[in-house]
Order: C-alpha cells, then sequence, then structure tokens
C-alpha cells in the first residue's frame, strides 16, 4: 500500500509538471493517475517505499548534486570529444576497461551504469551476472586506473550518497 501511495505522491507533481500548470484538479489527476499505475505494477516493486523517505529533503539534496555533477560530467566530456575531434593528428586511444562497481541495489546500480553511459565517450556494454563488475568502452583512454577512478569519484560516490 505505501508503494501505490508513494508512486501517486510522485506523480501529482509530474502530472502538473506535464500540464504545465498546478491546479488542485491536476493535482488530483495526477494523484489518481500514480494511483493506478502502482496498482498496475505493485508487483515489481522489490522493497518498500515509506513515505518518510519520500518526503527526505536530505535525500533530495543529494538527488540534486548528483544530478549537477552528472551534468557537469556530461559538459566536461563533451567538450573532450570535441577536442579530440578538431585536435589534427591525434589518434583516440579507445578500449574496454572493467570498472567495479561498490553500489549495492538494482536502483543504484542501473543509475550509474546509465550514468557512464550518458556521459560522452563512454558506454557501459556489460553488467556482470554479480552486478559487481561494468565493462565499459571509452573513446579515449590515456591511463585505465585512471579512468576507473574518475568514474567511480565523479559518478558513484553521489549515487552512493543519495541511499544514505
Amino acid at each position: 500500500m505505501q508503494n501505490i501511495l508513494a508512486m501517486a505522491v510522485i506523480a501529482a507533481p509530474l502530472w502538473c509538471f506535464f500540464q504545465n500548470s498546478v491546479t488542485i484538479p491536476n493535482l488530483i489527476v495526477g494523484f489518481v493517475v500514480g494511483a493506478v499505475v502502482g496498482l498496475l505494477v505493485k508487483s515489481s516493486f522489490s522493497h518498500s517505499v515509506s513515505i518518510s523517505t519520500l518526503l527526505s529533503v536530505r535525500k533530495w539534496l543529494r538527488l540534486a548534486d548528483y544530478l549537477i555533477h552528472l551534468n557537469i560530467e556530461i559538459i566536461k566530456a563533451n567538450f573532450k570529444v570535441a577536442r579530440l575531434v578538431i585536435t589534427p593528428g591525434k589518434q583516440p586511444r579507445s578500449g574496454i576497461i572493467a570498472v567495479p562497481v561498490d553500489v549495492e541495489g538494482d536502483v543504484s546500480v542501473t543509475a550509474f551504469g546509465n550514468s557512464i553511459t550518458l556521459t560522452p565517450s563512454t558506454i557501459t556494454l556489460l553488467v556482470s551476472k554479480d552486478k559487481k563488475t561494468f565493462y565499459v568502452h571509452a573513446l579515449d583512454i590515456d591511463d585505465p586506473e585512471q579512468s576507473k577512478r574518475e568514474m567511480k569519484e565523479t559518478l558513484e560516490m553521489y549515487i552512493s550518497r543519495i541511499g544514505q
């Protein structure tokens, strides 16, 4: 029941956002749509989400911090790719590296893998069965160990803080 309520609470403001109008009827429709979707997918929830967790200001601030850092990394990677493309004679040294994963839980692992893929010049190719290693293709690798460390320090660290 808490998962359905959580889905409805999340859906109400999102509905208003997509309608571009915060009104009582829009909030009600969003809440109802969220509750219906929650009922339809309730078997997919692997754990319960409490309302206090959902309304935790600290978690929302950590999520915002992660999104800010993700966007900074995306912008930096865009400049790196652009520099690589416009520099005459520069040959990229692409390759696949195994990145150890320390975050736990399906949502955190998925967020980390997707964050790597969203960053230009890298793509998560494979996740090991135990979800402890990503195989990542990178367009230009100067030092594989440094590349791993950067991914972990700039993306994984912020994802792990959200769950705390």
